[in-house]
């Protein structure tokens, strides 16, 4: 519907939405493409929502926020219609992103990262306790016997 008549209009979005490149880092400039009509009398002019990008519509050109590292929306809004794409936030260079399997874990004020050592001095207390019970019962009957 790119023109005027009886089914067609003039406004919206004519050119969905691309980020070049589809990945950076913080700070990076990104280029946005995409072709929007609207009336400058009317609030449906271009709109974009990111977590990621900050965004200057009339420049066309957002710059990635210091966020998180992964994988953003980018939504374009215009007149009535949107666009939507994924943008990718890097680390910085340098920044791990992923623990490496197998990893030594470092030690917090929350506690063990492992129970299982706690729970065999617990169960091994618990059966010489019983097994000094056990004992001491035994003989007493054997002393009255």
């Amino acid at each position: 519907m790119d023109g005027p008549g009886p089914h067609g209009t003039l406004y919206g979005l004519k050119k969905p939405l691309s980020v070049s490149p589809a990945k950076g880092r913080a700070g990076d400039r990104i280029k946005l493409d995409f072709d929007c009509r609207y009336r400058e009398d009317d609030n449906g002019g271009p709109a974009i929502s990111s977590a990621a990008l900050t965004a200057d519509v009339t420049k066309k050109t957002a710059v990635v926020k210091n966020v998180k590292p992964g994988k953003y929306t980018v939504t374009l809004s215009c007149w009535i219609d949107k666009s939507t794409v994924t943008f990718e936030v890097l680390p910085e260079k340098g920044q791990v992103t992923k623990v490496p399997a197998g990893a030594p874990q470092t030690g917090g004020a929350e506690g063990p990262a492992d129970h299982a050592g706690v729970l065999a001095a617990v169960a091994g207390g618990v059966a010489l306790v019983a097994g000094g019970v056990g004992a001491a019962a035994y003989r007493r009957r054997a002393a009255r016997d």
